[in-house]
C-alpha cells in the first residue's frame, strides 16, 4: 500500500494503474493518497477502540489459571 501510495503521489501512475500493479482498493488508495498523513503512519495506526483494560492487567489475568492451578492443587 505504501508503495502505491508514493507511486501515485510522484505521479508515476493513476489510481487505476497503481491499485492493480500493487493489487489493493482503488477506492481505499484514493483515500490514502488524499490524506495528509504520510503512508507509514496511516498503514501502521491502530483501529478500532481501545482496550477497556491496560496492558499489565492483561498479563496478570493470563497468569491467573497457572496461579489457581498450583495453589488448589
Amino acid at each position: 500500500m505504501v508503495e502505491a501510495v508514493m507511486a501515485v503521489r510522484k505521479k508515476e501512475m493513476g489510481y487505476k494503474t497503481a491499485a492493480k500493479t500493487f493489487q489493493v482498493p482503488r477506492a481505499t488508495l484514493k483515500d490514502y493518497v488524499q490524506s495528509s498523513l504520510e503512508p507509514e503512519d496511516m498503514v501502521n495506526r491502530n483501529i478500532g477502540r481501545p482496550t477497556v483494560l491496560p496492558k499489565v492487567m492483561e498479563q496478570c489475568l493470563q497468569i491467573l489459571p497457572d496461579i489457581e492451578e498450583t495453589s488448589t492443587g
